[in-house]
């Protein structure tokens, strides 16, 4: 009987480690970083499994989904029409994260049927009105403008779901061959007109600049000019003041102080010229220099206003 027993525990005992052998591996569950595994007990959602060790009732329990919440990148290959009826391609990588919370990522997972589908369906459908208002001419200048509002309308519907967009970034547009070759044209055209206006603005500066200098210069040289003259008028105003002093009349003093600035203007007038002429007469004299020519004569030649009249 004592043998009989001790038999029947030995069977036991195998069939015992034969089951824990053969169920221990189905009722572990090993949950990387950045993962959620979402159990179900009898087809009954039951517990989500965090990473790390993980217990599970083997057959009567099983991992149904799991997510990751690393950031993932989900291209949408678009096929656009622009306002004046041109096809172009382009590629959307909408940038994206199921949520850390773990409802909002069982949100993302069983609210939704499948999210990256669905994710490249709202791109598509916010990028359609972008394209179809925008010509030609825009298309490599409003991509990122397509972009920003496939990622607005995506925000706003999957936020709700535990799915974050982190961004979206564009591609550069596919052009038909032909259209690509006349869109090179106009941009380069617009780029040729762009540094004509910049040469234009720069030529307008430049000369705008030189006016200033030059009317600058003016009013120093008449400041200087009208400072020399009230020089001169005190200087004169003073001689005349000490010729009558001394008992000279005033007209003399004038008659002196003319015939002194005639000789000044006859010195002056013959370095510049090759012929002076001035009045002889009894009324006041006037010196005049005649044009130089264009290599002034060694000495000047000084005559009488009657030796150049007319016969």
């Amino acid at each position: 009987m004592l043998e009989q027993f001790s038999i029947n525990i030995s069977s036991w005992a195998i069939v015992l480690i034969l089951a824990i052998v053969f169920l221990l591996p189905k009722a572990i569950v090993i949950v990387k970083p950045k993962q959620y595994h979402f159990v179900l007990f009898l087809g009954k959602y039951w517990k989500t499994a965090t990473p790390g060790f993980n217990l599970i009732i083997p057959y009567l329990s099983w991992v149904d989904k799991k997510a990751s919440t690393a950031l993932h990148e989900t291209p949408v290959d678009l096929n656009l029409k622009t306002s004046n009826h041109v096809t172009f391609g382009l590629v959307l990588k909408v940038q994206h994260q199921v949520s850390s919370d773990v409802k909002l990522a069982y949100k993302a997972l069983y609210d939704l049927e499948n999210y990256q589908s669905q994710l490249k369906s709202f791109a598509t459908d916010a990028a359609i009105p972008v394209a179809n208002g925008i010509e030609l001419e825009d298309v490599y200048n409003k991509k990122e403008q397509i972009a920003d509002k496939a990622k607005e309308r995506l925000r706003d519907f999957f936020h709700d779901f535990g799915v974050e967009i982190v961004d979206v970034l564009s591609d550069e547009p596919r052009l038909p061959k032909s259209v690509e070759v006349q869109a090179n044209k106009v941009m380069e055209m617009q780029r040729e007109k762009q540094a004509a206006t910049y040469e234009a603005e720069a030529i307008r500066e430049r000369e705008v600049g030189k006016a200033k200098a030059d009317g600058e210069s003016v009013k120093i040289r008449m400041e200087k000019m009208g400072e020399a003259r009230r020089v001169y008028a005190e200087s004169a105003a003073e001689a005349v003041k000490v010729l009558t002093n001394a008992g000279t009349s005033a007209d003399e003093a004038l008659r002196f102080m003319t015939a002194i600035a005639d000789n000044d203007a006859l010195v002056s007038a013959a370095r510049h010229g090759s012929t002076v002429v001035m009045a002889t007469g009894q009324s006041q004299q006037v010196p005049v220099a005649l044009p130089m020519p264009e290599k002034p004569a060694a000495k000047a030649k000084f005559r009488t206003l009657e030796e150049v009249q007319p016969v």
